[in-house]
């Protein structure tokens, strides 16, 4: 007798759930709907690139200023400390050099501008790091038109 009511109550079951989900009117999707979507995802991509070709633009940019202005300023402090003195001396008289090359070298290092060629150098590897992801963005920007206009 309690098998006959557990099933009893599952058949009953059954049929709510039935009439349940039959009163439920399932909704067609909208036909195009999957075209929208890519186009939204292409539309953001596009977005995206143009953020990121603004962003690397202003980054070399910033750093062919900086590169720039490191660049006159570590000319200035060359000649100002001798270094193209010292620099001469190695092509007029190189037998005295040989002769005494660990004062000299210590002596070219002394004139050097360390500070000013770091930054030179880290202004150099950020333009051409910005270049590369720059044409990176381009290309991504470029590839992402030529969708646009195929799905439109």
């Amino acid at each position: 007798m309690h098998q006959k009511l557990t099933r009893l109550r599952i058949i009953s079951m059954q049929e709510d759930i039935q009439k349940l989900f039959s009163k439920i009117k399932v909704s067609r999707l909208e036909t195009g709907l999957m075209s929208k979507i890519l186009l939204e995802i292409r539309e953001q991509e596009r977005k995206s690139a143009e953020r990121r070709l603004f962003l690397h633009l202003v980054i070399i940019f910033s750093g062919m200023f900086v590169f720039y202005y490191y660049i006159a300023s570590t000319i200035t402090i060359l000649n100002e400390g001798g270094f193209w003195q010292y620099l001469s001396l190695l092509f007029s008289d190189f037998g005295a050099i040989l002769a005494s090359w660990q004062p000299y070298a210590l002596s070219l290092l002394e004139v050097l501008p360390v500070t000013g060629l770091i930054i030179l150098l880290s202004a150099t590897l950020l333009i051409l790091n910005s270049l590369k992801y720059f044409v990176e963005a381009l290309n991504s920007f470029s590839y992402s038109r030529r969708i646009m206009h195929k799905i439109i």
